[in-house]
């Protein structure tokens, strides 16, 4: 017995100090109300079937928030008007959203899915500018009077009142899906047709999908669910946050370089062959074409290293051999503290800000690709605008 208590009584006694050393650690975690934050997710509401495209054609749907905390979201669930006419509207989930993600951003969609106007027989004389991509282009998280379609729109009705500037984003679309929607931009005769990219919009390898499974992307949030423990220890919440920031970091950072290396060579191929298709269908049409690419927003920051930079190179170089114009809007975004251009901590597209410093690079490029156009010679039957 006397040896078993010398073996016991130091192993109690080390536990007993590390369970009061914890405690004391949990109750200044307390205090200083230091824990693991939860940004929230975002929760959609719809007058249709569906808040996705196609479901959502001829639709309304409001993305709505936690918080509002630039003041930016317009409609406020708590207000007893706005729940009123949203109910009236045949909006569902009202009451459940208006408990937990009150404050909420409009988008209206024409009667094929986009967040413009109607399509319509293209007026004498008009000038029209379609912008094609995924949720950046579609303006996730921002009124449409503060996108940077509208923007470039108002910048070039400067010059001519008879310019037309359409948004054919549609949020969660890719390649191969994207080129059916630049389709859909060549029935509005355009002038100019402008591909807005985010990385993740190149198609995917399935052995890349399967062999790396995408975390996170840095552009909505996709936690999973808390362990009992993380709800009630503020300790292990933040210990555990701060570990699956680094580990979401490291594999998502990898899962977006491996899409432009050998890893995803035949999708990266694939996409590159789609341009070439949309490129000769716009010639085809005497529509100019060009790319700009997006920033994902993380690292922009001046010395915090931007960790996409390769595949910026590698998209810029795809892109300029196919001899078709680009821009990259980094620049236009890099120095601004990243988080102050997110539309929400729990989504990371673009708001107010990012859309408003990038449209002068937007209107530019616009610009450029105009006078392109005229120094061509255009097809048989394409007519000139001037």
């Amino acid at each position: 017995m006397r040896r078993v208590r010398r073996i016991l009584l130091p192993l109690l006694s080390a536990a007993l100090g590390s369970a009061a050393a914890l405690l004391v650690l949990e109750v200044s975690f307390r205090v200083l109300d230091l824990r693991k934050r939860d940004p929230g997710r975002i929760f959609r509401i719809t007058d249709g079937p569906d808040v996705q495209f196609p479901g959502r054609a001829g639709h309304a749907v409001v993305d709505l928030y936690v918080s509002n905390p630039r003041g930016s979201f317009p409609l406020d669930l708590r207000d007893d008007a706005t729940r009123a006419d949203l109910i009236r509207r045949k909006f569902g989930r009202v009451d459940e959203a208006r408990a937990t993600h009150p404050f909420g951003v409009p988008f209206s969609y024409d009667s094929r899915g986009f967040r413009d106007r109607e399509f319509a027989p293209k007026p004498a004389g008009a000038r029209r500018i379609v912008f094609v991509g995924d949720s950046f282009v579609e303006a996730q998280g921002v009124v449409e009077s503060a996108t940077a379609v509208r923007l470039v729109e108002r910048a070039l009705r400067g010059d001519d009142p008879a310019v037309e500037v359409w948004n054919l984003g549609v949020r969660g679309h890719d390649f191969p899906e994207l080129e059916g929607v630049f389709d859909a931009a060549l029935e509005l005769e355009p002038d100019v047709v402008v591909y807005g990219m985010v990385l993740n919009d190149v198609e995917r390898d399935p052995a890349l999908t399967k062999n790396r499974p995408r975390v996170n992307d840095w552009i909505m949030v996709r936690e999973r669910k808390p362990s009992w423990l993380e709800r009630h220890s503020f300790l292990f919440s933040f210990v555990r946050g701060r570990y699956e920031t680094a580990r979401v970091s490291r594999d998502t950072t990898a899962w977006y370089q491996a899409l432009y290396t050998d890893e995803n060579q035949a999708g990266w191929t694939r996409t590159r062959a789609a341009w070439l298709r949309i490129k000769a269908g716009c010639g085809a049409r005497g529509a100019a074409f060009g790319v700009v690419l997006w920033p994902l927003l993380v690292g922009l920051e001046d010395g915090a290293g931007y960790p996409f930079e390769d595949a910026h190179a590698q998209i810029r170089r795809g892109v300029e051999r196919a001899q078709i114009p680009f821009v990259d809007l980094t620049p236009a975004l890099r120095g601004r503290r990243t988080a102050s251009l997110w539309v929400h901590e729990s989504d990371l597209h673009p708001n107010e800000i990012a859309q408003e410093l990038v449209a002068p690079v937007l209107t530019r490029f616009v610009r450029d690709l105009e006078r392109d156009r005229e120094r061509l010679p255009l097809p048989a039957g394409v007519p000139t605008g001037r």
